[in-house]
């Protein structure tokens, strides 16, 4: 069952100025958009939604999308404080890579890949289930560089040195 997660203390803690890794690095602002390439449970999503940017976010695994765009679909539909990020995330099935591929450049003001699934560093039982049908491929290269073409700001990869190192932006 989909729920919140870390996303409400998250959220609470950046509503009181407390300073967030990804916040601090893309800076939402409303109307931006960002694409998250591993949407899993939505908990980045939501917390780029809720500085009133929108969200296109990509989960490869069926499963774990139809979880997410139940728990967000029923959020979205209520009178919770997050009803309205919820609605500012569409979310799509299928790999980054394509989607990438295919994407304008300059499209999103910033993507951001962040795999729920790769060496937590904390236990939580409620995900133990869908850890064992997740997709764990890494990112490539080309990958980030694709992201680094379509992103107009910024390209941000959230993980334990386990991937390439970025590359270069165009002309830097």
């Amino acid at each position: 069952q989909w729920h919140l997660g870390l996303a409400k203390s998250r959220i609470a803690a950046a509503e009181q100025n407390e300073p967030d890794y990804l916040l601090q690095s893309l800076s939402p602002e409303p109307g931006q958009r960002y694409f998250d390439g591993n949407l899993g449970m939505a908990h980045d999503a939501l917390l780029i939604a809720s500085r009133g940017a929108l969200v296109v976010a990509m989960e490869i695994d069926p499963i774990v999308r139809a979880i997410t765009e139940s728990g967000l679909h029923a959020l979205a539909n209520s009178d919770a404080p997050l009803a309205d990020a919820a609605q500012r995330i569409e979310i799509l099935e299928g790999d980054h890579e394509t989607f990438l591929q295919n994407a304008a450049a300059n499209s999103f003001d910033g993507i951001f890949f962040s795999p729920m699934f790769v060496e937590p560093d904390f236990r939580a039982n409620d995900l133990d289930g869908l850890r064992e049908i997740a997709h764990h491929q890494w990112l490539h290269l080309e990958t980030l560089t694709e992201a680094r073409r379509v992103s107009s700001k910024v390209v941000v990869k959230l993980e334990r040195g386990c991937h390439p190192e970025m590359p270069n932006p165009a002309g830097g």
